[in-house]
C-alpha cells in the first residue's frame, strides 16, 4: 500500500473550524473538546522529540498522548520517549489505531499505558537521514543490532513486562510482532489511574487522523471531516458510565453470594460468589475475587477496589480484565452498599460501556 504522508496543516485546515484547534509542526494535534489530550501522528522523525517538547511547552496542561504512527526514526522515538517520561504523560493507542516500530518506544514511556489498538515491535533498523550516522550503521546493520545497548538502557526504565525485549529482538525488521490481548493487558497491569475521559471522542479523532495520514488517496479525493465532540464534563467519569454508589466507610467485608444478575454479562456472573477482603486497606482499597459455583476464578489477576473521594467503592477504570468469549476485556468493577451501610447489596461490572448489576447476599 502506498503511504501518502499528508500535510495535515494543509488538509485539515478547512475542517478546523473552531479557533481552539491547534496543530504543532504537522505532528501534534489538539482538539477543542480534549484540551489535555495531545494526538501524535505520522512518521516518527529524528526531531520528533523537539516537536513534542515545544508543543508541551505551549500546552503545559497536557496529560495524555494519543499515538497514531507506523514508526520511523529509532532514535527519534527513543528521545521522544524521554520527553514523555519526563513530562509524566499517559500514553494511549485507541481501538482502530496503530503504534508500530519506533512509536512503541514512545508508548512504553507512559506513566500509565492504555492500548486497545495495534501495538507492534521488531528488530531495530536505522532510518536516520544523517549521512554520518548511516555510514557507521551500514557496516554492522545486516549482522547486528547497532543500537541495542541504547534501547535496552532506555526501555529498562519503563517497567516493562519481561516478554517485551525478546519479542522485539526475535522479530525481523521486515516483519512486525503485534502484541496479543493478553500481552497488552500485561502492559497495562501496573497502571494506577483511570483511562482518559472522553474516550469515544479520542477514538473518533485518532481513527480519523490515522486514516487521513496513511490514506492511499490524495487530499482532493478524500471525503472526510474532522469529528466534532462535546467538551468533557468536569465531573468524574468512569468509562463514560455514571454509577450512583452509596457510602461504604463501615461496610462489612467477607464472602457474598451472587444472586440475580441483569445486563450484558449476566451469563458470566449468574452463579458463584464474590470475596472482599481488607488486605489493601493501607492503600485505601480492598482485594476482590469473583468465583463460579465450582470455585473457578472469573477474574484475571487480583482486582483492586478503591474508595473514591465521595466515599464510593469502585475499581480503577479499565485497569482490570475479565475473560469474555476467549479474550481478556477491560472492565470497571463497583460495589454498592445497602441502605444500612453495613454490607454490600450489589455488584456492578461495566464492560465496553455495558453495565451488568448483580444482587449480593
Amino acid at each position: 500500500m502506498r503511504l501518502l504522508l499528508l500535510s495535515l496543516i494543509l488538509f485539515l485546515r478547512p475542517f478546523l473550524g473552531l479557533a481552539e484547534d491547534k496543530l504543532y509542526e504537522n505532528q501534534i494535534y489538539y482538539h477543542p473538546a480534549l484540551t489535555d489530550v495531545a494526538f501524535f501522528f505520522g512518521t516518527v522523525q529524528p526531531e520528533s522529540d523537539m516537536i513534542l517538547k515545544r508543543a508541551l511547552k505551549s500546552e503545559p496542561q497536557t496529560k495524555v498522548l494519543v499515538l497514531a504512527s507506523l514508526g520511523g526514526s529509532l532514535y527519534g522515538g527513543i528521545r521522544a520517549s524521554g520527553i514523555i517520561k519526563q513530562a509524566g504523560l499517559d500514553t494511549y493507542v485507541p481501538e482502530g489505531v496503530a503504534c508500530l516500530s519506533a512509536c512503541s518506544s514512545m508508548f512504553f514511556a507512559g506513566k500509565n499505558r492504555w492500548v486497545k489498538g495495534e501495538l507492534g515491535v521488531h528488530q531495530f533498523r536505522s532510518v536516520e537521514v544523517d549521512e554520518e550516522v548511516l555510514a557507521g550503521v551500514k557496516k554492522v546493520e545486516s549482522d547486528a543490532q547497532y543500537a541495542i545497548s541504547d534501547v535496552i538502557t532506555v526501555l529498562s526504565d519503563y517497567d516493562l513486562p519481561s516478554f517485551v525485549l525478546p519479542r522485539m529482538l526475535a522479530t525481523h525488521w521486515r516483519d512486525m510482532h503485534i502484541f496479543t490481548d493478553t500481552e497488552k493487558y500485561a502492559l497495562m497491569k501496573r497502571n494506577n489511574a483511570s483511562k482518559p475521559q472522553g474516550n469515544d471522542c479520542i477514538e473518533k479523532i485518532s481513527r480519523f487522523i490515522m486514516d487521513v495520514t496513511y490514506s492511499t488517496e490524495g487530499p482532493e479525493d478524500t471525503e472526510a471531516t474532522m469529528p466534532t465532540c462535546q467538551k468533557k464534563s468536569q465531573g468524574v467519569i468512569k468509562d463514560n458510565t455514571q454509577l450512583a454508589l452509596s457510602g461504604v466507610a463501615n461496610v462489612r467485608d467477607g464472602l457474598y453470594e451472587i444472586l440475580d444478575c441483569r445486563g450484558a454479562l449476566s451469563s458470566y456472573l449468574a452463579s458463584g460468589s464474590i470475596n472482599i477482603s481488607d488486605h489493601r486497606q493501607s492503600f485505601n482499597g480492598r482485594n476482590v475475587s469473583i468465583t463460579e459455583s465450582d470455585g473457578a476464578e472469573l477474574m484475571f489477576g487480583s482486582p483492586r477496589v478503591y474508595n473514591t473521594n465521595a466515599g464510593d467503592l469502585i475499581s480503577e477504570s479499565s485497569s482490570e480484565s475479565m475473560l469474555l468469549d476467549g479474550k481478556f476485556e477491560p472492565i470497571t468493577l463497583a460495589l454498592i452498599a445497602d441502605n444500612s451501610g453495613q454490607k454490600f447489596s450489589d455488584l456492578v461490572v461495566v464492560s465496553a460501556y455495558q453495565k451488568t448489576v448483580c444482587a449480593l447476599e
